[in-house]
């Protein structure tokens, strides 16, 4: 084989590998899309076989409620293919969540199993009527965690406001199921709070009389009406700083409780002020003597100066 032919040959040796490769990773990479469809869709065919079932069930409830008869076929016990599904295949998911709806189905079916039986005997069902109507709360409850916010526990939620609840639940049919003794939007907002989930607002826990007929204590308030009231600084005493920073055997005694706090020395009197010393008055001038007048014939001595 020449030098030239078996270039070639390597060239295209080399060519039909990398376009092998290529076609490997593109099929591979099909396959997982393809997979990641599948599982995404077998998750969401889960929230919806337990949306159908709930509201099978609500309907055949709200009938008895109001009297009338729900059917022959009423309370019959339903598959779940999906779920059993997921739980067959190696789907990642949240495996506590698929727990918690089983756990649902199989609370569900007991509950109605036990109403037809009470139902086919002609006894009193109201009470089991309640159970099961309870049992469809938490399964509308834990059908808005897993359709949401992917099947996480309630206290690990995001905070929520409880309108979404009701938009979600209106918007999913479950807003057309009226009872007479159950508010059936209230009663899933109040049985997530009771869980744990944190939802806004929070409920009232005065009346409006009763909120406007509190006092107000503004001393009880530290930082005041406005919050803007200056705390005066915690005084330290002396006696706990030596007893914390000493580092000695025997750290100083501290003045018990029984000990009597010695008196407080009496406060220094103020110094009086000195009196102001009147001044003494000038004594007047003593006034020269009068010269008496001389005699007429008297003359006067003759006054020598020096010079």
């Amino acid at each position: 084989m020449s030098t030239a032919s078996f270039q070639s040959f390597l060239t295209g040796g080399i060519g039909l590998l990398i376009v092998a490769a290529m076609a490997i990773a593109w099929l591979l990479w099909r396959e997982r899309d393809y997979r990641m469809a599948s599982h995404k869709a077998a998750l969401g065919g889960v929230g919806q076989e337990l949306k159908i079932a709930l509201q099978r069930v609500l309907d055949e409830l709200m009938q008895l409620s109001y009297g009338r008869s729900p059917g022959r076929g009423a309370f019959m016990p339903m598959g779940r293919p999906q779920l059993d599904a997921v739980n067959a295949a190696l789907i990642e998911t949240n495996r506590q969540a698929i727990s918690v709806i089983g756990a649902f189905y199989e609370e569900l079916e007991i509950r109605k199993l036990e109403l037809r039986a009470a139902m086919a005997e002609g006894e009193d069902h109201e009470d089991l009527r309640r159970l099961c109507l309870e049992s469809c709360v938490e399964g509308i409850a834990t059908l808005f965690l897993w359709d949401v916010y992917d099947g996480v526990a309630p206290q690990d939620a995001p905070t929520t406001r409880s309108w979404d609840v009701r938009a979600w639940m209106k918007g999913h049919g479950f807003g057309r199921f009226e009872f007479p003794d159950l508010h059936l939007r209230d009663a899933v907002v109040e049985l997530l709070r009771a869980y744990g989930m944190h939802l806004t607002p929070r409920p009232l826990t005065h009346t409006a009389h009763e909120y406007w007929s509190m006092r107000y204590d503004r001393q009880a308030d530290p930082r005041g009406v406005f919050g803007r009231r200056k705390i005066a600084p915690a005084i330290v005493d002396e006696q706990t700083d030596e007893a914390a920073d000493y580092v000695g055997d025997e750290p100083p005694r501290l003045a018990s409780a029984e000990e009597a706090p010695p008196e407080p020395s009496p406060p220094p009197e103020p110094a009086q002020a000195a009196e102001p010393v009147p001044l003494a008055e000038p004594a007047p001038a003593e006034e020269p003597p009068a010269e008496e007048p001389q005699a007429e014939g008297d003359e006067a001595p003759p006054v020598i100066r020096t010079t």
